[in-house]
């Protein structure tokens, strides 16, 4: 007796989302679902209530460091003291988010990853769930690896007491928790992309296309999706064209799930990053114009660097060593690789549905019954009652699914929006991203350009040309 495949596939999800690297998330009460008896459930209450109390927690952590650093007379500079607030609520705002309003919403989203493998095959696709599988643990990795490097870095930064040190590391872990949500998020596109690539190949595969005729994707095709992987892809051989259609339509389902569930972490880190620079960039502006007023002599005495790096501007002086200025920036470098990692994969995800619609349109355009051999054969089934092969059949069979398939594919395409929308605001892909970053960017250098005193000396040049008319000009 054979088993459901429903009941096989959540098995499986629940042993691979019960590994070690989701532990973070499941320590921090990220996770969106509850894992019981080899099912997926609601969140409990106890789950929730323990939330709360880490996010209580949190604040008490970070007021901790924050007055016991400044009762020990070791001062923290002021972009750090904005970076541990700006941590502070933003993991209150995530972690509220996760824990009340989208408390259930991963339980959707694994119910059509199930749903849409079935239609699929669950052994099928199994190549795939592995290839997501390891994109997320390799993800996880490096964000384990940059959050033991900003801890050590910190230690050797900050002469303070051990309970500092317990206290901050247990205030990292959850502020870095949020990063290891944003591996969830793109292992989830990850499993988009990898299904519309495998219908792009079964269409392919059916309508007999040259895959040559379809442009690559580098990131994609280099890393995620092998050549060897086509020879995998069998739907085209035991689906009809409803089904094709049917899982395009789960597919924008789960994409729409995907922007209900995570746009408020995407859009709360983006504008924490906005706000962070431009902020940054204004109290240095601050301190150089009070600093522009004093005398040349006091400027070179207190030595003020500018250091500019990952499009983020900082304010040191002698009481805030290179170690603590680049823990500062690499937490807000981590927040623009996230971004920007995350946008490149949603830009992987559209590309394979723009893939998609040139499959269909080129299939439509050049049907296989366009070809004038078959044409001949069935004018002479239909019109001339003359004999036919079994293989006449199957070409006729053929051609007609084919374009029966890419024609409900491209009105599907029609009413369905592929691009990923944050709260109807704007569409998030990589190009917003490089021009965010160019703004910010010539917005810093055009006000340390305005703000910056120079240390020359006054420049008196006379014109005396004219005895009787001299000018002056003043240089500063």
């Amino acid at each position: 007796m054979s088993k459901d495949p429903r009941e096989i596939l959540n098995k499986e999800y629940t042993k691979r989302l019960n590994t070690v690297g989701l532990w973070p998330l499941k320590f921090a009460g990220y996770l969106r679902y509850e894992i019981k008896d080899s099912h997926f459930i609601k969140k409990l209450p106890s789950t929730i209530i323990r939330s709360v109390i880490l996010t209580i927690l949190v604040n008490i952590s970070a007021a901790y460091v924050l007055f016991v650093l400044d009762y020990q007379k070791k001062h923290l500079s002021i972009t750090e003291t904005i970076t541990v607030v700006c941590v502070t609520l933003i993991q209150n705002a995530t972690q509220i988010n996760v824990t009340f309003p989208n408390r259930n919403s991963g339980l959707e989203l694994l119910n059509t990853c199930i749903e849409i493998d079935v239609i699929l095959g669950y052994k099928e696709t199994k190549f795939m769930r592995d290839i997501a599988a390891l994109t997320f643990v390799g993800l996880s990795i490096f964000i384990s690896l940059f959050q033991v490097a900003v801890l050590v870095v910190l230690y050797m930064a900050h002469e303070v007491s051990t309970s500092i040190h317990v206290v901050g590391s247990f205030f990292l872990f959850m502020a870095f928790s949020i990063f290891y949500d944003a591996c969830v998020l793109v292992a989830f596109y990850n499993f988009l992309s990898l299904r519309v690539q495998y219908l792009n190949i079964g269409m392919m595969k059916l309508a007999k296309v040259n895959q040559e005729y379809f442009a690559n994707q580098l990131f994609f095709n280099g890393i995620l999706w092998r050549k060897s992987f086509d020879n995998l892809v069998t739907f085209h051989k035991r689906a009809e064209a409803t089904q094709f259609i049917q899982v395009f339509g789960i597919i924008f389902k789960q994409l729409r799930q995907l922007e209900k569930c995570f746009r408020f972490t995407v859009s709360l880190q983006y504008t924490y990053l906005n706000f962070n620079d431009c902020t940054m960039c204004e109290i240095l502006n601050s301190l150089i114009s009070f600093t522009g007023m004093t005398s040349h002599k006091t400027i070179e005495n207190h030595k003020i660097r500018i250091h500019m790096c990952s499009f983020y501007t900082l304010f040191s002086s002698q009481n805030i060593t290179i170690m603590r200025t680049i823990a500062v920036v690499g937490w807000v470098g981590l927040g623009w690789i996230y971004l920007l990692t995350l946008s490149q994969h949603i830009d992987i995800y559209y590309r394979q549905i723009e893939k998609t619609t040139l499959i269909c349109n080129y299939i439509q355009l050049k049907p296989i019954m366009a070809s004038k051999s078959l044409f001949m054969e069935v004018i002479h089934v239909l019109l001339l009652h003359e004999p036919h092969t079994d293989s006449t059949d199957i070409r006729i069979f053929l051609s007609a699914k084919v374009l029966k398939l890419t024609k409900g594919v491209l009105r599907m395409l029609e009413v369905h929006e592929p691009r990923v929308s944050i709260y109807n605001m704007y569409y998030f892909n990589t190009s917003l991203m490089l021009q965010i970053a160019g703004s910010i960017f010539v917005y810093i250098t055009v006000q340390l350009q305005l703000t910056v005193p120079t240390n020359r000396p006054s420049e008196v040049i006379a014109n005396i040309t004219d005895d009787s008319h001299r000018n002056i000009f003043v240089f500063r």
